[in-house]
């Protein structure tokens, strides 16, 4: 029979809270943006989606309270969804040389950041690139791992920070953006196009079989 993977920590990093609370209850306010949203990250030495990504992952681990529950070595996965990943970096005219071994360049550094900054990942780490779907491709992923008991359990992060004029560019072109001032109200019916966004988002997924903390 499979595992069932329960969740047991979140967190969230987004224009409208730096935690998952924050977020939530700026969506209840009936918050929203009303430009491209552009993040800062608290990491200043490396780059700006990763720094969202490790700030996400922070809080869902510490939500799952996973360094109090330690399981068996080579047991906890990472997997990382993303569209462009660290974009400012590779997309340099002066920063196009991949590194010797070519193991962490463009989308596969993410992920490689993330294990150096976040513990206890000592399992698999996976990327995938789905474009906007990246995050739920993702989920899925680590959700498989646990059925099938690849893993005892997996931190899922995805991440973006690509307010980029190249792409802002590109979707105007396609006439997909708001008037100036428009707010972005993706489920509204009268919508008029939607606005670029930054943020990360970070989910802890474990086996119901060895976890009794489901949110």
């Amino acid at each position: 029979m499979n595992a069932v993977p329960i969740i047991t920590g979140l967190g969230l990093v987004t224009p409208l809270g730096r935690s998952t609370q924050q977020t939530w209850r700026a969506l209840l306010n009936g918050q929203s943006i009303h430009d491209h949203a552009r993040l800062e990250s608290p990491l200043k030495s490396i780059s700006r989606v990763t720094g969202l990504a490790i700030e996400a992952a922070r809080e869902a681990v510490s939500h799952s309270q996973w360094a109090e529950h330690l399981v068996a070595k080579n047991q906890t996965a990472l997997v990382v969804g993303t569209s462009k990943g660290p974009i400012e970096n590779w997309i340099r005219s002066d920063n196009l040389e991949i590194p010797v071994g070519g193991s962490n360049f463009g989308l596969a550094q993410l992920a490689a950041d993330i294990c150096e900054h976040i513990e206890p990942i000592d399992g698999p780490a996976l990327t995938l690139s789905a474009a906007c779907a990246s995050g739920l491709h993702a989920l899925i992923r680590a959700a498989l791992m646990i059925q099938k008991r690849e893993v005892a359990r997996v931190l899922v992060v995805a991440a973006e920070a690509s307010v980029h004029p190249l792409f802002l560019a590109s979707f105007r072109r396609l006439g997909v953006l708001p008037p100036p001032g428009e707010p972005c109200r993706p489920f509204d019916e009268n919508r008029r196009g939607f606005l670029m966004s930054e943020a990360s988002a970070a989910v802890c997924l474990e086996s119901s079989e060895s976890s009794s903390r489901a949110i």
